[in-house]
């Protein structure tokens, strides 16, 4: 048993043919919409079949602490929700569950939101109550895979909470993120949540960009590459200028190698979240503006475009 909360494998081997995926969704949002009442729930993560040759769809339910577990396993909305898993199983299958010893956390595919919540002084209680009405409503979406939330360490002076948000694809987990639900429950939250930040794992830049935490949206990716091209270049030229010399005589090999480490530290470290800070108005921009080309859009061209004839006469004129 894991330490810090208590885990239950429940294993479906389901029977093929056409349907059965969203009937085994189906049967996961049920789990999760009753789950999610019972106290110290923390996450429900479906897991499909492996690979081809496996039917064995896998449902991984946490609580904070084995007692908690243990009152959901003897609850009668656990036993109905295991008679309907049966009428899913394969013939001579049976549903099992298990207490692991180790936390077992293979994701397999799917893709994952990162929110981060700063939570308004003593409005705890509300959020958790928001959280759990959140939860019930992304448990109806097609694709969703499960929530994980961890609460900040007690006695660290901390009110951010931070969300795992699982759906099995980026369609999926944007029509959740578009929908006119998840709408009306920001607009509840106003009163609760002071700030949210989200970030997808899912991107062409991951760790360099976060995404629209009104929309979900990452930047396009042709504003994300000129901002990296514009941190990017100085780092390149101070580089082969100025460290490069110091080097000279190592092999080309390993200098090129420091070199790479050195950029790839900077830029992840310095120059991207100087740049993302004083261009997130242009990487993204208010809802309203909708044109590819708009007048922002233009704006921000010409500031970059600025930037980098700046940057290059300054190093011809230092070379």
């Amino acid at each position: 048993m894991n330490d810090t909360h208590a885990t239950l494998i429940c294993t479906l081997p389901a029977r093929t043919g056409t349907g059965i995926n969203r009937a085994v969704s189906s049967w996961q949002i049920r789990f999760h919409t009753k789950v999610i009442r019972f106290e110290g729930f923390m996450s429900a993560d479906l897991l499909p079949p492996p690979h081809s040759n496996s039917r064995d769809w896998k449902l991984i339910v946490r609580f904070r602490t084995p007692d908690q577990l243990d009152h959901w396993m003897h609850s009668a909305e656990r036993s109905w929700l295991i008679a309907e898993a049966e009428e899913l199983l394969a013939d001579g299958a049976v549903f099992s569950e298990i207490l692991p010893e180790k936390e077992e956390t293979s994701h397999p595919g799917g893709v994952t939101e990162i929110i981060r919540s700063q939570i308004r002084p003593g409005m705890e209680e509300a959020y958790r109550l928001w959280t759990r009405r959140t939860q019930e409503a992304q448990a109806r979406f097609e694709g969703f895979r499960g929530v994980h939330i961890i609460a900040p360490t007690p006695g660290s002076g901390s009110s951010e909470w931070t969300t795992l948000l699982r759906f099995d694809s980026e369609a999926n987990l944007d029509r959740w993120r578009h929908s006119p639900e998840r709408s009306a429950l920001l607009e509840e939250a106003r009163e609760v949540i002071h700030k949210t930040e989200a970030t997808r794992l899912k991107s062409p830049f991951p760790g360099w960009t976060p995404i629209d935490p009104k929309t979900g949206a990452a930047p396009p990716r042709w504003k994300t590459g000129l901002l990296v091209l514009v941190g990017l270049y100085p780092l390149v030229m101070i580089n082969l200028s100025y460290v490069r010399p110091l080097f000279g005589s190592l092999d080309i090999t390993l200098v090129t190698l420091m070199l790479n480490i050195l950029t790839v530290a900077a830029t992840t470290y310095i120059t991207m979240p100087f740049l993302v800070g004083r261009f997130s108005w242009w990487l993204m921009p208010a809802t309203g503006e909708t044109a590819h080309l708009s007048k922002g859009t233009l704006k921000g061209l010409g500031m970059i475009a600025g930037i980098l004839l700046i940057e290059a006469t300054t190093f011809w004129l230092l070379h």
